[in-house]
């Protein structure tokens, strides 16, 4: 589970495939660790999404297989590394192991009987484990890859392995960036796998940090409120793991781009800018399409999608910038927010919300609407149409309290076949306001995010934004 601000329906997504073509319009990715499938993130490429999945569960390569409705995307059963095996200690004997079973979750999977492994990565089947071995390195070799676009490694533990069995694919393939989790705890030696080490190896090889996520772990001694309905990480406590983002970033080190045959460059800006919006950075890609739309006009284009909905009105990339560099400090929280109360919301809906109920039950009351969720995943709860004030922008602000489980709020079409951001608001008791914004989608969605529970929540407004 990527802890990233991930975009879903990210805008450039729809914007590179209409621009790209021939042999550079297909995004091409590994996943090294692809027990239950390839992210839905990545799906928003299809149908020019190129993938490839790996994980030694034989069981749920299979599984995967037969489930997968994309041609373009298989999965392999190998254990990838450096290809070779290693007579490493027993997990549970490194200082990774022994920080870990310390934890609240070990100890509450140890309550349950829970094998998380068979349970969580193996759908409870039984453990069976691929006999291939390999590389990167090795694979691409022997399958005449030339060209991969990005690379997800969550192998628990030894992610700097398979980093060192891609050296070559890193440096000479088109990788323009890296997901991968790394272990906090670690000897100092230079044989350890822990983050610094991994760090220190992608940096060199000109691929720079970017986001990190880290979840904490409360000790068995005193354990405290999970984070999700899942027996993992915690509110508060130590940290123990870390996933780890890193890209090629040519608007500070241009000379990566030397990487790329000159016909390639152009398309590979064009992926590059899509993945930072993917990952929640499109500040990052505006600064790629500002730097180089000289040499490639096609960047420019992207940038008046970029601009976030604001309180200012400012709808154009330009305009955007204006507005800050007239006054850097209307940017301040504080700042923002009276903007927002001085108007920047002109249409707000009635209490007496007409919420149409889908798999979930409505009931309009005093204070806001009460919603309950299915105990199912991805149970559409119900769905609200939210006025287009402006054709360029569809947005709206949700006053919300979620009483008990977690909720989803998302903008769709009025099919609800396609859905744009994505926000998780779990129960705290208190009333939150979260911005949703997309210009193809009008309507307010409200759904599980949890399979094992309903979730009761209490919409009390949503304002359409102009």
């Amino acid at each position: 589970m990527s802890g990233f601000p991930l975009n879903l329906d990210s805008r450039l997504t729809a914007w590179a495939k209409g621009i790209l073509d021939g042999d550079h319009a297909k995004l091409r990715l590994v996943d090294v660790g692809a027990s239950g499938g390839i992210s839905q993130l990545w799906r928003q490429w299809a149908p020019q999404l190129w993938a490839v999945g790996f994980d030694p569960l034989t069981s749920e390569v299979d599984r995967l297989n037969a489930a997968e409705t994309d041609p373009q995307v298989r999965y392999r059963a190998a254990w990838v590394g450096e290809g070779v095996v290693h007579s490493a200690p027993d997990y549970a004997d490194t200082l990774p192991g022994k920080v870990y079973e310390l934890s609240s979750a070990y100890r509450g999977l140890d309550r349950l009987g829970v094998d998380y492994r068979s349970g969580f990565f193996n759908g409870g089947r039984p453990v069976e484990y691929a006999t291939e071995r390999t590389s990167l390195d090795i694979w691409r070799r022997a399958e005449g890859v030339n060209d991969i676009d990005f690379i997800k490694i969550d192998v628990d533990g030894a992610d700097l392995r398979v980093l060192e069995g891609a050296d070559e694919t890193l440096r000479a393939s088109g990788v323009l960036g890296v997901e991968v989790e790394a272990m906090l705890h670690g000897s100092a030696g230079a044989d350890s796998l822990a983050f610094a080490h991994i760090d220190i190896f992608l940096q060199s090889r000109g691929f720079l940090p970017f986001s990190l996520f880290m979840p904490r772990y409360t000790r068995g001694a005193l354990p405290g409120r999970f984070d999700y309905h899942l027996i993992a990480s915690t509110l508060s406590g130590q940290v123990r793991w870390l996933d780890a983002l890193y890209f090629l970033d040519p608007a500070v080190t241009p000379e990566v781009l030397g990487r790329f045959p000159a016909d390639q460059r152009c398309a590979k800006l064009i992926k590059l800018m899509t993945l930072y919006d993917m990952y929640g950075l499109p500040d990052c890609a505006a600064q790629l399409a500002v730097e180089f739309q000289r040499d490639y006009p096609q960047l420019g284009t992207a940038l008046d999608l970029l601009t976030p909905v604001n309180p200012y009105g400012a709808r154009t990339h330009s305009e955007c910038l204006a507005i800050f560099d007239e006054d850097p400090t209307r940017f301040y929280p504080s700042h923002w927010r009276d903007a927002e109360k001085r108007g920047a919301w002109t249409k707000t809906l009635p209490l007496s919300l007409e919420f149409a109920p889908l798999s979930g039950e409505v009931a309009p009351g005093d204070v806001g609407v009460r919603i309950v969720t299915p105990p199912v995943a991805w149970g559409y709860a119900a769905s609200l149409s939210i006025p287009v004030l402006n054709p360029k922008e569809a947005a709206c602000v949700v006053d919300i309290t979620v009483e008990s489980g977690a909720v989803v709020l998302t903008l769709a079409d009025d099919a609800l076949q396609s859905v744009g951001e994505q926000r998780i608001i779990e129960a705290d008791g208190r009333q939150v306001t979260v911005l949703l914004c997309d210009p193809h989608r009008a309507r307010l969605l409200v759904r599980s995010a949890d399979s094992t529970m309903p979730a009761t929540a209490v919409v009390h407004a949503v304002k359409a934004m102009g």
